[in-house]
């Protein structure tokens, strides 16, 4: 799991990512990366999406690489999604998501997707796109995650590039997150949604099980872990505001995360370049019955 890898200026943080990865899938059992957005920051120009395609090699050559949609795929001026509480720009420099869409083959035809992998039920948002209660992709996350089956997966995921919840202290985006949780969070707590992974920040966060911005008892009742894996090799950042439901952050490191599970337990762990011996961050989530 990462977000936000590879920049043209950023290069030697990507690498340590990318090559750790692979030293990591050298030895242990991984069958996936999901890549939560911003993959290439390309923004235009051709021959970064060849850098990182060439740099991702040995990983991808092995297992599906399966992303989602950041905005410096897809942001642009005239996207047709951008309401006035938006804080969407041109991030894309002019891709408006085409070579994204042309180089990676998801599930169905849209931006957005969901899957089976082993006895996980992924779920990929659009966050550039509407997602506003009624929307396409809101029916969409409604249907899919009503089709559930838990004997199946007991454990689902959800995705997307922007996160629900972070405490990163930028105005325009923390107005973003609470759209978001507005429009989604209760579709999260309604399908029993375990895990919500986004980027965006480039930094390392993860809260508490959370709703309506209050820490949840596990033991009485049930809401999603959110986790921020957008410290893949941009540039970091490491400005935060104070929120009761962030439980660890690092705005430093760059590195990547691991997810486990067997029938009754999903252990989500944390590596950053320096300690790759060791995790430095973990969480453990329980099947519900």
């Amino acid at each position: 799991l990462a977000a936000d890898i590879f920049n043209g200026w950023c290069v030697a943080r990507s690498i340590n990512t990318t090559n750790n990865k692979s030293a990591i899938d050298a030895t242990a059992d991984v069958g996936l990366v999901l890549h939560v957005g911003d993959i290439s920051y390309a923004v235009g120009n051709a021959y970064l999406w060849e850098t990182f395609f060439a740099q991702i090699q040995s990983l991808a050559a092995r297992v599906p690489w399966m992303v989602g949609l950041g905005n410096h795929e897809y942001d642009h001026a005239t996207q047709p999604f951008r309401p006035s509480w938006s804080n969407y720009g041109d991030d894309s420099g002019g891709e408006c998501g085409i070579p994204y869409f042309t180089r990676f083959n998801m599930p169905g035809d849209t931006f957005w997707w969901s899957m089976i992998y082993g006895n996980v039920h992924f779920i990929m948002f659009s966050f550039e796109h509407d997602f506003t209660t009624g929307s396409e992709q809101w029916l969409w996350a409604q249907r899919d995650l009503a089709g559930v089956e838990r004997a199946e997966t007991p454990f689902v995921v959800a995705a997307a590039h922007r996160p629900m919840y972070s405490s990163g202290n930028y105005a325009s985006d923390y107005q973003m997150c609470l759209r978001i949780q507005a429009e989604l969070e209760d579709t999260l707590i309604k399908y029993g949604v375990d895990l919500f992974l986004a980027g965006h920040y480039h930094s390392y966060e993860r809260t508490c099980p959370v709703y309506r911005q209050q820490c949840v008892d596990p033991a009485v009742a049930k809401a999603p872990v959110h986790i921020t894996v957008g410290n893949g090799g941009m540039d970091p950042t490491n400005l935060w505001m104070s929120e009761p439901w962030s439980v660890y952050r690092d705005g430093v490191s760059s590195g990547f995360s691991l997810i486990e599970t067997n029938s009754t337990h999903l252990h989500f762990a944390a590596y950053f370049d320096q300690s790759l011996t060791h995790v430095v961050d973990e969480a453990y989530i329980i099947a519900r019955t």
